[in-house]
């Protein structure tokens, strides 16, 4: 009798050790090359299908011109749009419910909307204006509260213990010398907790924004930086940023920041090679954005990696659903739509172009739509195999 419970014991351990093994094997370092100048012969369409199309309906007041960012909550659609102050909200069918529009300098109001968050419990829409407050209000426009945060952000998620996670522009982090880090997580009222990729300790005010970007997926948490090329993922239940996944681009090296000088930092040179955005992150795949910034040029691309073979393929910046005949405008970040990819097409690319077969999505919409229309959004999601 005793055998046998020794015997189970060890088959309970021994499968708690290849759990645990296996968890290991899941969260270690991956590492990517990629050659940009490569372009693949695959297609948008092989790596995602197409799931869902919404048309936002086009009013007198709920003209959007080029999409910001879209957030998703339970029953409607909240969009910021680069040619309205505030945000337009629709239906997750896409008909216009109403505008909040909260611009000003009097209480409860923002100057102008550097991002903006949404949360479902409490059911709240967090405004980051560009003076470094955050201005909380109901999914109805109502002013809540006010919070403030002691840098300047380019991009912020919110925590599921209410503390925030961000990304800094160097130029404005003179604020806090212990820790200038352009990822950064901090508690709910704005007190620094953790950061990394450290930045240079200068006494000058940069002209450069080194900016990051973040992306979340299913508790999971991550950011870019764009002098390392590197996906790191933030640990909110430890408090810890480790790196996840690192592009190495083939002749194209990248500059470590952190051994240039004041000057050197603002000469154009600084910016001529490729710098990412992570648009989307998931179980198969990585879908970044990489462009290149410099004096003389500046030429987009998406790269899509396969996760599993670690191969990444690379298009032209603005690529095609060709299956459905969809010119794809823009990928759209801290959708809301859990494990999607969202992209938007506008009608009047639509217009402009010729369709090889009569039936398609692209076709059907270009007949539905005109010129003036708002733009359509396109829900993917990723297919199981390549």
């Amino acid at each position: 009798m005793k055998n046998y419970i020794w015997i189970l014991v060890f088959i309970f351990l021994s499968g708690c050790k290849s759990q645990i093994k296996q968890e290991k094997e899941e969260e270690k370092l991956l590492t990517f090359e990629v050659d940009l100048q490569q372009l693949s012969e695959k297609g948008f369409d092989d790596f995602y299908e197409l799931e869902e199309v919404i048309k936002l309906e086009t009013t007198d007041r709920s003209i959007l011109g080029d999409i910001k960012k879209i957030l998703a909550g339970k029953d409607r659609l909240f969009i910021s749009s680069w040619n309205h102050p505030g945000i337009l909200v629709f239906n997750r069918d896409g008909k216009y419910l109403y505008q909040i529009n909260k611009q000003g300098k009097g209480p409860g109001e923002y100057l102008e909307i550097t991002d903006v968050l949404l949360t479902e419990d409490p059911e709240e829409l967090i405004v980051y204006d560009r003076s470094g407050r955050f201005l909380h209000y109901d999914w109805e426009g109502n002013f809540l509260r006010e919070g403030k945060m002691d840098s300047y952000i380019s991009h912020v998620e919110r925590l599921p213990d209410g503390g925030w996670l961000t990304d800094h522009a160097l130029a404005h982090t003179s604020s806090f010398r212990d820790s200038l880090y352009i990822l950064r997580a901090s508690d709910s009222s704005g007190q620094y907790i953790q950061g990394t990729v450290a930045l240079p300790v200068t006494k000058y005010i940069l002209p450069l924004r080194m900016v990051s970007n973040l992306y979340q997926n299913e508790g999971r948490y991550y950011g870019i930086p764009v002098i390392e090329n590197t996906i790191y993922e933030y640990n909110y239940r430890d408090a810890e940023f480790s790196p996840r996944y690192i592009y190495q681009l083939r002749n194209y090296p990248v500059p470590d920041a952190s051994k240039l000088s004041p000057a050197e930092m603002m000469k154009p040179f600084i910016y001529d090679y490729y710098i990412f955005n992570s648009e989307y992150i998931g179980e198969n795949t990585i879908l970044l954005i990489a462009w290149r910034g410099g004096v003389k040029e500046n030429s987009m691309l998406t790269l899509v990696t396969d996760k599993k073979s670690k191969k990444t393929e690379v298009f032209q910046a603005i690529v095609e659903d060709k299956k459905n005949e969809l010119p794809l405008h823009r990928y759209l970040q801290h959708t809301g739509f859990k494990g999607k990819v969202v992209a938007y097409t506008h009608p009047l690319e639509l217009q402009q172009r010729t369709f090889s077969d009569a039936h398609s999505v692209g076709a059907r919409l270009s007949e539905e739509l005109n010129e003036e229309s708002n733009p359509v959004l396109l829900i993917y999601k990723e297919k199981e195999s390549f």
